[in-house]
């Protein structure tokens, strides 16, 4: 129907107000990271604003997301990644994405940037990614807990 979009988004902003958390982890990881962060992400500005003042973010993330509506081409094109390092002047070599999903990782590769993919998020609780033809990420983690496993040098000392 002509406003199944604004239904759409009515309901899954209602479902953020009631349900949306934080992932455990996240603010001990971004309050000592040694390196700059920004988001990336495919949702709309309305959505992203909304979910980052519900968890607690939007301080963190003021003037550093990039949205899909920025770009003419969205995931799997490396277009949105290539965007937050050039609005942030970062070679995208020097990039390393956190991704959820099998397009953001082909995106994140088409950009030349290192990803991991994170596999804690309930949306994917029960599924394996295994062994397939889509693109593997430089590593992975189930928890933010891991983050400074994987990347030790990424912590503020």
């Amino acid at each position: 129907p002509p406003d199944f979009e604004a239904t759409y988004r009515r309901h899954l902003l209602t479902a953020y107000e009631q349900d949306l958390r934080i992932m455990p982890g996240v603010r001990a990881v971004l309050d000592t990271l040694a390196v700059d962060v920004s988001l990336a992400t495919s949702s709309s500005a309305a959505r992203l604003k909304r979910s980052l003042e519900l968890v607690g973010l939007d301080r963190v993330f003021a003037g550093r997301t990039t949205t899909a509506s920025e770009v003419a081409r969205g995931k799997p094109a490396p277009d949105l990644f290539l965007r937050a390092a050039e609005k942030h002047g970062v070679a995208p070599a020097r990039c390393l994405v956190v991704e959820d999903s099998v397009i953001g990782i082909a995106a994140a590769q088409a950009a030349g940037m290192t990803v991991w993919r994170f596999t804690g998020g309930s949306h994917l609780a029960g599924r394996d990614p295994g062994p397939g033809p889509e693109p593997r990420p430089d590593a992975s983690l189930a928890a933010f807990s891991d983050f400074f496993r994987l990347g030790p040098h990424l912590r503020r000392p």
